[in-house]
C-alpha cells in the first residue's frame, strides 16, 4: 500500500441519525504488524459523542483476532443500534478501498455485539480460542466468534 493510501473524502460521513467524524488515520504508528486504519468518533444528531469506530484496511495474520471493524458505544447510548448504523455508514469507505469482505471478531459472550453482527448479515464462520499468550492484558483463554460480512448486503 502506498503512502497516499488514505482518502480525505470520508473524513465526515453523515446520515440523518449519526455522523462519523475522523479522529485520525494510522499507519505503522504503533507497530509494523498493525494494519492501516481509520479511527472515527460517532456523533448523534445532537452532536453528542456516543462512541468510536475504526476500520482496518486489508488483512494480515492478526485480522482473524481483531477483525476489520471495531466499535465501542458509550454505556448510556447502548441499545440504539448505533454500532450497526455506524458500521453501515462506513460502506462508501469500504467500497473506496475495494474491501469485499469484512471480518468481525466478537467475544463469545458479548450477546449484544453478536446480535449486531447477525443484523449486519454476518455469517458465523468459526470460533477462535485466543491464547493467554496472544495478549498480555487477558488472564485466561478467550473464545471469539468470527463473522464474515459482505458490505454489499447492507
Amino acid at each position: 500500500m502506498g503512502e497516499n493510501m488514505f482518502t480525505n473524502k470520508y473524513n465526515l460521513i453523515e446520515s440523518k441519525e449519526l455522523k462519523l467524524k475522523i479522529l485520525e488515520t494510522v499507519k505503522d504508528k504503533y507497530s509494523s504488524d498493525l494494519l492501516p486504519f481509520y479511527y472515527y468518533e460517532i456523533l448523534d444528531k445532537n452532536n453528542n459523542s456516543v462512541g468510536i469506530i475504526s476500520l482496518k484496511i486489508g488483512y494480515n495474520e492478526y485480522t482473524i483476532y481483531n477483525g476489520n471493524i471495531n466499535c465501542q458505544i458509550k454505556h448510556e447510548y447502548r441499545g440504539s443500534n448505533y454500532s450497526l448504523k455506524a458500521m453501515k455508514l462506513l460502506k462508501p469507505l469500504i467500497q473506496f478501498h475495494n474491501i469485499h469482505s469484512v471480518i468481525l471478531v466478537i467475544d463469545e459472550f458479548n450477546t449484544a455485539s453478536n446480535k449486531i453482527a447477525i443484523k449486519a448479515n454476518g455469517k458465523l464462520i468459526g470460533k477462535l480460542k485466543v491464547q493467554k499468550s496472544y495478549s498480555s492484558h487477558i488472564r485466561e483463554d478467550l473464545f471469539k466468534n468470527v463473522y464474515l460480512i459482505n458490505p454489499n448486503d447492507w
